[in-house]
């Protein structure tokens, strides 16, 4: 939820509206129609009976896959270029095996410096996202979005 609104909110100006998915969970939600919009647009998605489940506790891994959606949307369905800086050598997480169904977005996500490591070099795939990473992550990737080139 809290996820959802922070991404409604500060990337507002780059989302479309489109017809609405249903969400039966979300009634009663401060983030409702952030929901909906990010939800419709496949950056988060819903439960296959069309439940959001508003309230779980968001993991690092979880979370690194939202900001892979972000990215590609922005990229792929809006144009715009999003300019990560890579990292200077190529960084492997020492907790994340290759074999991690999110491996390589969390791999991209690590080398392009918009999550970060702990000083041990690990992930910590399953440790909660914490509100400052979240709003830290937004913050580079709104300095990092460049406007699609005029035709």
């Amino acid at each position: 939820e809290d996820v959802a609104a922070l991404i409604g909110y500060y990337f507002d100006k780059y989302l479309d509206s489109r017809p609405a998915i249903i969400i039966t969970d979300i009634g009663n939600s401060f983030a409702r129609d952030q929901i909906i919009k990010i939800c419709t647009l496949g950056i988060m998605k819903v439960r296959p009976d069309h439940s959001f489940d508003r309230l779980p506790v968001i993991d690092r891994a979880a979370f690194a896959v939202i900001i892979n959606n972000l990215v590609k949307y922005l990229e792929e369905q809006k144009g715009y270029s999003v300019r990560l800086a890579p990292a200077e050598e190529v960084i492997e997480p020492s907790d994340i095996s290759p074999e991690h169904k999110n491996y390589t977005i969390i791999k991209f996500m690590v080398n392009a410096q918009v999550i970060k490591l702990d000083n041990e070099n690990r992930f910590n795939p399953t440790l909660k996202v914490t509100t400052s990473e979240v709003l830290g992550t937004i913050r580079k990737l709104l300095n990092s979005i460049e406007e699609p080139a005029k035709k």
